[in-house]
């Protein structure tokens, strides 16, 4: 699948970022956590778990929880990213993967995806070519029509191809503009992407969907001052725009080193959207960040 910009976020190097000398390398850490089921309980019952490690010399090794769901793991290499995956049984929850970082005290939450629940997917346009703010050319309209139809066949770059096309022919369209701004931030050509989503907030300055994707875009390409204000501007929005919003403030703040910041605009992206394919992977770092540095 194609780095897209909720691409299960990447939180890996802001995570590293904050946590980098909590520990020395070769120090081993002991990990507990627990297996929850898709609506929120313990699995209540004894679980197989595999564990996989970054490092390739680490075989993958099998485990099992206790009949409540937890688990110790002992031994683990300090500072190293992890992952947990617990296979499917076909009746209540789907094969779910939990990556992790070893560090300090490291309480590891699974939550079991539903079996119905689609794979992660990185955010993708879904406006309706009815919402389009003036009636376009015959053939832009066409264009944006087939643009929309590969974007529900998850084909983005045919999507990108016919996006441009309508904006050849009709270059004032605003949602061809978003859309195509998000369609190239999924195929993370994020430089790409900063051009059309400024021209969007160019004919719709007050628009907060483009600020939301325009700092995203700034901020994949360590733009991090001209990041802020637009995802700032964005937690005002609605909806996923919002909750992308705290999302990747998290991200930027994480990176410049600031401490109670990710933590804050973490927490309100979990209000907003805490069944997101993010949540765990987030709620997993703030047990981290709050949890008091070791010393080597």
């Amino acid at each position: 699948m194609s780095k897209g910009f909720e691409r299960a976020f990447l939180l890996g190097g802001a995570g590293c970022l904050l946590l980098a000398g909590q520990i020395a390398h070769a120090q081993r850490i002991r990990v507990r956590g627990q297996i929850f089921l898709p609506n929120g309980q313990p699995i209540g019952t004894v679980t197989r778990f595999l564990l996989n490690s970054e490092d390739p010399r680490r075989e993958t090794e099998i485990h099992f929880s206790d009949s409540q769901g937890r688990f110790h793991l002992q031994g683990l290499a300090g500072n190293r990213w992890y992952k947990i995956i617990v296979e499917t049984h076909g009746e209540t929850y789907a094969t779910t993967e939990e990556p992790f970082l070893a560090a300090g005290t490291t309480y590891v939450p699974v939550h079991l995806r539903r079996l119905s629940e689609p794979k992660p997917d990185p955010a993708l346009p879904s406006v309706s070519v009815k919402e389009l703010s003036h009636e376009p050319p015959r053939e832009a309209r066409k264009a944006y029509q087939q643009a929309l139809a590969a974007i529900e066949q998850r084909d983005v770059e045919l999507a990108k191809q016919r996006l441009r096309r309508a904006l050849e022919k009709d270059p004032v369209a605003l949602h061809p503009l978003l859309n195509l701004g998000i369609t190239l931030n999924h195929l993370a050509r994020y430089k790409e992407a900063i051009e059309p989503l400024r021209n969007a907030l160019k004919l719709r300055p007050q628009w907060l969907s483009p600020q939301a994707y325009l700092g995203i875009a700034l901020l994949e390409t360590d733009q991090l001052t001209e990041a802020e204000p637009y995802l700032q501007r964005a937690t005002r929005a609605e909806g996923r725009e919002q909750a992308l919003a705290y999302l990747y403030l998290g991200k930027l703040y994480a990176q410049r080193g600031e401490a109670d910041k990710p933590i804050a605009a973490w927490q309100s992206y979990l209000e907003k959207d805490p069944d997101s394919p993010n949540a765990t992977r987030v709620r997993t770092l703030l047990e981290q960040l709050r949890q008091p540095a070791q010393k080597p």
